[in-house]
């Protein structure tokens, strides 16, 4: 008795590694399968190959049309000029479109004045014009360092919204090579009549 319990126990050892065997075997060959059909993929996106995009590209919830800078370069008698993503401006002054509102959310400016300024404070303001009225819309103070230079920038949190039909101009001297440079998003003017409507 105590015989075959030693022949079952080793009849039953061999079954367990041949099964060992077979199962390492296997999916020793379903790791070679799923590798060999990795090796034959590609991803491109060229004309032949586009790689299919879902909706619509947007940055910060807004579609890349709908971003504007405007630059204003203070030899030019010229107010501010929309500057395009290949760095070419419009040749006219900008005005906010019909229908639309333009929300300022970035301004930075660089004032050149020469050494016979250096170490005064200067400011820049920035004005809305509109059929209606005139307005200034954003202060910026600097102290000129040693060669008359100096630069002053802001993060707009809560964002200066500009009427349709607005233009802008600042103070900075025609004489000077200051530049300003404005960053913002265009927004349908319904939104304004929306959150107005919420507050009644």
């Amino acid at each position: 008795m105590e015989r075959l319990k030693r022949y079952a126990l080793t009849a039953g050892g061999l079954l367990l590694c041949l099964l060992t065997l077979a199962f390492a075997f296997s999916s020793a060959t379903v790791v070679r399968a799923v590798a060999d059909k990795i090796t034959s993929v590609f991803v491109t996106n060229d004309a032949a190959h586009p790689v299919p995009v879902a909706g619509t590209l947007t940055l910060l919830g807004r579609p890349p049309s709908e971003f504007v800078t405007l630059v204003h370069l203070a030899p030019s008698n010229a107010g501010y000029l929309e500057q395009f993503p290949d760095g070419s401006s419009a040749g006219t002054d900008y005005v906010v479109p019909e229908g639309r509102v333009l929300v300022l959310t970035d301004a930075d400016v660089v004032f050149r004045r020469g050494p016979g300024e250096a170490g005064m404070t200067v400011n820049y303001l920035l004005h809305s014009n509109t059929p209606s009225a005139t307005g200034t819309r954003l202060r910026l103070l600097t102290t000129l360092n040693v060669e008359g230079d100096g630069s002053e920038g802001q993060h707009l949190q809560s964002g200066i919204v500009l009427s349709p039909g607005t233009t802008l101009n600042d103070n900075l001297p025609v004489a000077s090579f200051g530049v300003a440079t404005l960053r913002g998003y265009l927004a349908d003017d319904n939104y304004l009549s929306f959150f107005g409507d919420l507050g009644r």
